[in-house]
């Protein structure tokens, strides 16, 4: 575990603010400074090997806006507690501090692998007693005080016992190996997948999720057979589209909420917002053209079959027709005959034009790198092809992806569902 010491000065400063509950710094250190803190004294490169990012007072009371108050709440990823906080915000108040804080540890349930992040949860929640009742408090007892707020591994929590109650979480980000028996999960996987799966498997009957997840989850490919997974196992689930998680954090977000189900429902279905809305005379890409990702992954293919001309993402010239490839890879039938649109696949929501587009013209097959989507009119008519080229310049379709996908790659199927108005009307 890499060391968190000068983080931990955050202790001097909690146990400093509880004497003085209702001041300033005390009411800073229950909102954002805690993960002003953790930028300030643990370096990028720590952060993000633990996955570490606190949600910040804002989202986490987003997150719970529909908690009554009344039932327990187990965070597997508790971080600095600002989900176990917006919980305690609608938690009824005893005649003091300590019983306050008593009260709330027998429902407050959180792990976290960083002792430095478990301590921070404890006095954030006593602190939290200390100025909503308006009372004092010896930090000695909150330990004691909330039992179930320790040091330890989440998914093994999880795994040991049915959930009841509210399930919240925002998951360490990075990734990890699937498990090798998992059904579809293969290779290296987003952490938040497997958190978010085994969060959902561990609920009892009518207990709620909600959390805070990495938009990959809701609009990338590869998360598809999980966004099956997860309709049939949640009742009455909500999608909200956050955006950016916080500005020092390359990563977008969205917050899922629902019940689980009695019986899994095979059929069931969840708004993701990942369609297009249809328009009056619109229709899909997908109608009338095929996408694909290039299939040449150049340093791993040896490119020993038929050359063919090569284009690459550091070859294309944006927003034009290019006639002539200078470079060529020996891919044989792994080819694509023009024309047809290149799109750049690497976009970021922060990305002045979501979509960068070239229309490569000729006959002769082209061999194309896999940092590019494909899209060939399949009417081989190369009017067709700069005609959609023509239409994604307007500016339309980054209208329709900045709804439905906020990760930093675009997917063959959000250029496939994109509605556009055909070859006869760019507008």
């Amino acid at each position: 575990m890499p060391s968190l010491h000068k983080f931990a000065s955050i202790l001097e400063l909690l146990s400093a603010a509880c004497e003085q509950p209702r001041g300033r710094a005390a009411i800073a250190l229950l909102d954002g400074a805690s993960a002003s803190h953790l930028a300030e004294t643990v370096s990028l490169a720590t952060r993000q090997s633990l996955g570490a990012y606190f949600t910040g007072s804002k989202l986490a009371i987003r997150a719970l806006e529909r908690f009554d108050g009344n039932s327990r709440v187990t965070d597997p990823a508790c971080g600095g507690g600002d989900l176990l906080i917006a919980a305690a915000k609608r938690m009824p108040l005893e005649s003091t501090a300590e019983k306050t804080l008593r009260s709330w540890g027998k429902q407050l349930v959180g792990r976290d692998l960083v002792p430095e992040f478990v301590q921070t949860t404890r006095l954030r929640l006593a602190l939290l007693a200390a100025q909503r009742t308006g009372d004092s408090l010896d930090l000695r007892v909150v330990a004691d005080a909330l039992p179930e707020i320790t040091v330890g591994d989440g998914i093994r929590l999880m795994k040991s016992a049915r959930i009841t109650g509210w399930l919240v979480l925002n998951p360490p980000y990075g990734q990890q190996e699937a498990p090798a028996d998992h059904a579809w999960m293969r290779g290296k996987i987003a952490r938040a997948s497997f958190f978010t799966e085994t969060a959902v498997a561990a609920l009892a009957h009518g207990a709620r999720f909600s959390a805070v997840l990495p938009d990959v989850l809701r609009s990338g490919t590869r998360y598809s057979r999980l966004r099956v997974w997860l309709a049939s196992e949640l009742r009455s689930a909500r999608i909200s589209v956050i955006g950016r998680f916080d500005p020092g954090t390359d990563v977008d977000v969205f917050l899922v909420e629902g019940t689980r189900r009695a019986k899994p429902n095979p059929t069931a279905d969840i708004d993701w917002g990942t369609g297009s809305a249809k328009r009056r005379g619109y229709r899909s890409v997908s109608s009338d053209f095929d996408v694909h990702v290039g299939q040449v992954v150049e340093y791993r293919d040896k490119g020993d079959a038929a050359k063919r001309a090569f284009l690459s993402s550091g070859t294309v010239k944006p927003w034009t027709v290019q006639h002539r490839l200078a470079d060529s890879w020996g891919a044989g039938a792994r080819s694509v005959v023009p024309p047809f649109v290149a799109i750049q696949r690497t976009s970021s929501p922060d990305d002045p034009k979501r979509v960068i587009a070239t229309v490569i013209a000729g006959r002769r097959p082209v061999a194309v790198e896999n940092h590019l989507i494909t899209v060939r009119p399949r009417s081989g008519d190369l009017g067709h092809a700069i005609a959609l080229m023509n239409w994604l310049q307007t500016g339309a379709a980054d209208g329709q992806l900045q709804r439905r996908i906020r990760c930093r790659h675009l997917t063959v199927p959000a250029i496939a569902g994109l509605q556009w108005p055909g070859a006869g009307d760019t507008t």
